[in-house]
């Protein structure tokens, strides 16, 4: 985030306007010209006035503060940039409370910027509450020393945490340890011990009665059990001739039913057999056979048919081969023509080179002399002579155009075919010759594999012809040989379930006509109950029961005996009731206690143990650069006491022991420090600086101004002073924005 403009009325500011830059501003100003009062304006714009806080003894709130002076309505805007958007905040009254109604727009629109309202407008824009802000990037003389360790705990301890500094770690835990003991100190000590001691009691006696309890009501159970079982046996004795009886019955027209059902099986399988035509085992055994012997004429077919696609390939590979050459168009005997040519040409041509050869020598010796003695003797002789001298220069003329025209057709028929002599011209001539016999064998032996696979093509489908014509006097539906096959299998397995069944419905009728020649019939009544046991066993059972239920009987009077002496449970129930919500109240603010104080140990440990030694590290980088290098090393022990080690010294110094400057330096460190830690870096807010460098010497002022304004490159820095000197160290520096109030 940055801020651009800001217009105020505020406290002393009427109306007034300030213009920010991006990168490093000085606004320069003196006492009383309202510098902190645009710092306080500039924190209420982003978190707003806290209207419930009052007025006290030597404390004045903010709304009453910066109360406008010239009485108008305490307002403001601020035109910023957040996320790449250029926005205007505003705050206004909203009815009588001061800074109240909020609103953030695009700037110079009226569309509203979603997700911002006052409520969350500071911790959006700059991604930090109030507390941290002002503990931060919010940088006040007055705020920059800590006197004593305690406060200083405090102190960092809110720029990382919440933000209160009304209460240290070490106070609060002290008190928290105190009534955790008053509750509990040990397993025999406190409140709650001896709460639970009453309980358990309590418990015991309870307990106690409850198992008394139980057991009497198991035991009554189990003597009611016994009686019911005693009483179920003696039906069961008295039914068990007549169930034995009917239940023979039962078992006579079961089987009755079963010879009967089987009987029925094997009808039903002959049904099935009926409906195809000759079944013997003769004729399914022929067609089994043809089956087989199907097989092997589906080989010879399959073999014979590899064999047709293997030559076909191969003739359309010395096919291809053959069609490949330049010679492709040529018959063997046409391409052997061209090559004899071609050689006619090249001994032609090497004869007539020769022949020029010497012809030249001789014509041009002969035109010469021709030519002199025509020069040298008179008319008309030297007119002849000159005559012989110009035959004899044609001649030689003639003699070697001819030769180079029997090179040039050489030249041509080679080129035509990219070929450099005709001693590859007759190479390439004989290859040609053989791709062309290799082409003529492949396609005789194509022609005999084609006739091989036709042949047995024809055998296969004679074989499955005769086959099918047989097959339909089983079944006349027949058409393929899968449904063959399928009907043989049909076939079969309806002869084996028939003779299954008639060898199974001859066992079930045998049976029953045994059975029946046994069986003498009785008149019975059916028995209400089904008795469990044979005879002998259930009279041994009526027997056992018997003597259980003498037993159980003698144990539960006894138990009775036992509960008249334990007392009444309802009065220790009553009793543990309330022990128990003293207990619970006791425990609850026990666990609270130790709650808050694991809670509190945690925090104070995640603020040392994790952001000191990297705030130590990151801070004391600072500070070595603010000083000139005279201090190496910042750190800070778990309380955050500061201490610094200078350039050439073998033991550090507590800020105590250090100048007021100093002490200033190295808690400015460490508030950038936090900055740099613990705000957002991908959208920064400005760090803001009320005469926070009034202590420092000019040399480390100018140190720090320059660390300032190298860390506004990424940062916008506002720095408020009441001293000329920042603004006269910028002051030819078009980089830093320089305001005069």
């Amino acid at each position: 985030m940055k801020i651009k403009k800001a217009s105020a009325s505020f406290g002393k500011l009427n109306g007034d306007t300030l213009e920010l830059a991006d990168g490093l501003n000085i606004v320069n100003a003196p006492n009383e010209s309202g510098k902190s009062t645009w710092c306080a304006f500039i924190r209420t714009m982003l978190y707003g006035l806290n209207t419930a806080d009052r007025d006290k003894i030597g404390y004045l709130s903010d709304k009453t503060k910066y109360r406008p002076w010239n009485e108008k309505p305490m307002e403001g805007s601020m035109d910023i940039t957040h996320d790449g958007k250029d926005i205007t905040i505003q705050r206004t009254a909203l009815g009588k409370a001061p800074m109240k109604d909020f609103s953030a727009v695009i700037t110079g629109t009226d569309i509203s910027v979603p997700g911002i309202n006052g409520e969350n407008a500071g911790q959006v824009l700059t991604g930090v509450t109030k507390p941290v802000f002002e503990r931060s990037a919010f940088i006040r003389q007055s705020g920059m020393q800590v006197a004593q360790t305690s406060d200083l705990e405090k102190r960092i301890a809110s720029i990382v945490s919440s933000g209160d500094e009304s209460v240290s770690y070490s106070d609060a835990d002290k008190k928290l340890r105190a009534w955790t003991r008053r509750r509990k100190h040990n397993a025999s000590v406190g409140t709650i011990p001896a709460l639970q001691a009453k309980i358990k009691e309590k418990l015991d006696a309870v307990e106690r009665i409850r198992h008394e309890c139980e057991e009497s009501a198991n035991l009554r159970t189990k003597l009611e059990q016994l009686t019911a079982e005693k009483e179920l046996l003696e039906r069961e004795l008295i039914a068990l001739d007549s169930y034995e009886e009917i239940l023979l019955q039962k078992k006579l027209e079961q089987l009755r039913r079963d010879a009967v059902e089987k009987e029925l099986k094997v009808k039903a399988c002959a049904a099935s057999l009926d409906r195809y035509g000759k079944t013997d085992d003769e004729t399914l055994t022929e067609l089994r056979a043809d089956l087989t012997a199907m097989e092997s004429f589906e080989n010879m077919e399959t073999t014979a048919e590899a064999a047709y696609l293997d030559a076909m390939k191969a003739l359309e590979n010395a096919e291809n081969e053959a069609g490949s050459t330049m010679f492709r168009s040529m018959s063997v005997q046409e391409a052997d023509d061209l090559c004899d040519d071609a050689e006619h040409l090249e001994e032609q041509t090497a004869k007539s080179k020769k022949t020029s050869k010497n012809l030249t020598l001789i014509f041009a010796v002969l035109a010469v002399i021709t030519a002199v003695a025509g020069f040298l003797l008179s008319s008309p002789l030297n007119i002849v002579l000159w005559a012989v001298a110009a035959a004899c220069v044609i001649a030689l003329v003639c003699i070697i155009s001819a030769s180079a025209k029997s090179a040039k057709l050489l030249r041509e028929v080679l080129s035509k075919y990219r070929i450099e002599d005709t001693k590859q011209f007759r190479a390439k001539v004989e290859e040609y010759t053989g791709l062309r016999a290799k082409e003529e064998s492949a396609k005789a032996v194509f022609a005999s594999a084609e006739s091989a696979y036709n042949a047995a093509k024809e055998s296969n489908t004679q074989h499955v012809r005769g086959m099918l014509d047989n097959a339909r006097l089983v079944d006349a539906k027949i058409r393929t040989v899968q449904e063959l096959q399928e009907t043989l299998n049909t076939v079969a397995q309806l002869k084996a379930e028939y003779q299954a069944a008639r060898s199974s419905s001859d066992m079930a009728s045998a049976l029953y006509k045994a059975k029946e020649a046994d069986y003498k019939p009785k008149a019975v009544t059916p028995p209400d109950i089904t008795p469990r046991y044979d005879r002998k066993d259930t009279l041994a059972a009526i027997t056992k029961t018997a003597q259980s239920i003498e037993f159980t009987n003698a144990a539960y009077n006894m138990t009775l005996g036992r509960l008249k002496v334990l007392g009444d449970p309802m009065v220790l129930e009553s009793e543990i009731s309330s022990l128990r919500q003293e207990l619970a109240e006791q425990q609850a603010q026990y666990d609270a206690l130790v709650l808050a104080a694991e809670v509190l140990a945690q925090a104070d440990n995640e603020i040392h143990t994790r952001f000191a030694p990297v705030l130590s590290k990151t801070a004391g980088s600072i500070f070595h650069r603010i000083t000139g290098g005279r201090y190496d090393m910042l750190a800070f022990d778990k309380t955050l006491d500061a201490a610094a080690q200078a350039k050439g010294d073998t033991v550090s110094k507590n800020v105590l022991f250090l100048s007021e400057g100093t002490s200033d330096q190295i808690y400015l460190s460490l508030r950038l420090a936090v900055c740099q830690l613990a705000l957002d870096s991908l959208e920064p807010c400005p760090i803001i600086l009320d005469d926070a460098l009034a202590s420092f010497d000019d040399d480390r002022l100018a140190l720090a101004l320059d660390y300032l304004k190298e860390l506004a490159s990424v940062r916008q820095i506002i720095v408020f002073s009441c001293h000329n000197r920042e603004a006269n160290y910028f002051a030819n520096d078009p980089d830093v924005n320089i305001v005069s109030l």
